[in-house]
């Protein structure tokens, strides 16, 4: 993340870019709060129109260029290249408030939650004249996940202790078997994780990450199925470098252990085709993804900001909160409340959010609100509500 210098950066209106049209430049996001700049998207890079749209719903107004691509940037907006997406609407994003973009976009990596039929496929005409949903539109439509259990409630149980605790997170087991039971038909090979008591770090993730999805209105069955199981091979790599290190607490390992640990992020994405198991797309991203951070200090890019997949923050979260629980993160185990306490309180010492998309954390800080959390949060979620109006102003 650079200093920013303002002699080094000029700013364009978001809605300057056109959309799909590959960039000639580097694009670069300005953030006032700590007068640092960070890039968004790279030289080349096709910036998608649904992301564009939820930044600017959020209030971002302006993006940066580096004075040196100024010329390219002028190139860029006469070039005469076909955008590499359908074109979006018409319709004024300006007078969209912040609040109607408060679902999470879906991850853009893999489209098959969001339905790209044309006209001409999703009807055909019965022998009255009516039309009728043709046999590949029922097929391609995205099919919705409904748990039998609220996930308030499972959330509720996991917040107390002994019994009910225990019978809640017996309910989330069963919650993300019926999500990779389908339909549709989902790789059900890592199912056997879910009952291995050696595993049950991972099963906690796939349980948190599934709840926090479901209490964000997330219903598309596929993408359930990708963040279980995502959440449930996150850690896959651990099998790949020393155990020492993989059962130290993180915050005493030394250097030379961390790059050791680090390394099963990438390992995990090497390893799985010798176990005859290739993740789509989506679940790739989400491996790779879950450990970096907001400020870029995570690894194995140090991805920096929105550039990150709120998904794979998604299971990011739900990774450090149970590490917490365990006792992973500085070798104190504490119960969930008090892991929220911890997460809560990391975002708020920095001016800067360290882990988390602070939208992404906002959202998921009041969720678990109304699932029985108590109102120690309020003050995080305040801190973030100021953060991300502070990441919005443009410079």
């Amino acid at each position: 993340m650079a200093k920013c210098t303002s002699h080094d950066y000029f700013s364009i209106e978001v809605s300057s870019l056109i959309r799909g049209r590959r960039l000639t430049f580097d694009l670069y996001v300005y953030l006032p709060i700590n007068d640092r700049i960070i890039l968004l998207k790279k030289v080349g890079e096709a910036p998608e129109p649904e992301a564009l749209d939820a930044l600017m719903k959020k209030g971002l107004k302006h993006f940066h260029i580096k004075n040196t691509d100024r010329e390219a940037y002028q190139a860029y907006l006469k070039g005469n290249s076909e955008p590499e997406f359908a074109p979006q609407s018409d319709e004024k994003i300006e007078n969209s408030s912040p609040e109607q973009s408060d679902q999470i976009e879906t991850s853009s990596d893999e489209p098959r939650d969001k339905a790209t039929l044309s006209a001409s496929s999703e009807e055909d005409i019965d022998s009255s004249g009516t039309s009728v949903p043709s046999e590949s539109a029922l097929e391609d439509k995205p099919q919705e996940f409904h748990p039998g259990v609220s996930p308030e409630q499972i959330m509720n149980g996991l917040l107390k202790s002994g019994a009910e605790r225990d019978a809640a997170f017996a309910q989330g087991k069963k919650l993300i078997e019926q999500v990779l039971k389908g339909p549709p038909s989902a790789d059900t090979s890592v199912e056997s994780i879910v009952d291995d008591k050696l595993a049950e770090h991972a099963t906690s993730v796939a349980i948190y990450t599934v709840l926090f999805a479901l209490g964000l209105g997330k219903k598309e069955q596929s993408l359930l199925q990708d963040l279980v199981i995502g959440s449930l091979l996150h850690d896959i790599g651990l099998t790949q470098i020393v155990p020492e290190i993989g059962v130290l607490p993180l915050k005493k390992l030394m250097p030379v252990q961390v790059s050791i640990f680090q390394s099963h992020a990438m390992a995990a994405l090497d390893l799985l085709p010798e176990l005859d198991y290739t993740p789509n797309k989506r679940v790739a991203v989400f491996l790779e993804q879950h450990h970096e951070k907001f400020n870029g200090s995570g690894y194995p890019k140090h991805m920096e900001s929105f550039r990150i997949d709120e998904f794979a923050q998604m299971i990011g979260l739900a990774d450090l909160l149970d590490s917490i629980c365990r006792g992973r993160y500085d070798g104190t185990p504490r119960n969930l409340p008090e892991a929220l306490q911890v997460i809560s309180d990391i975002e708020k010492q920095t001016t800067f959010p360290e882990y988390f998309n602070p939208e992404v954390f906002k959202k998921v800080m009041n969720w678990l609100k109304t699932a029985g959390a108590k109102d120690y949060m309020g003050t995080a979620t305040t801190s973030v509500e100021q953060t991300k109006e502070k990441l919005m102003k443009a410079s």
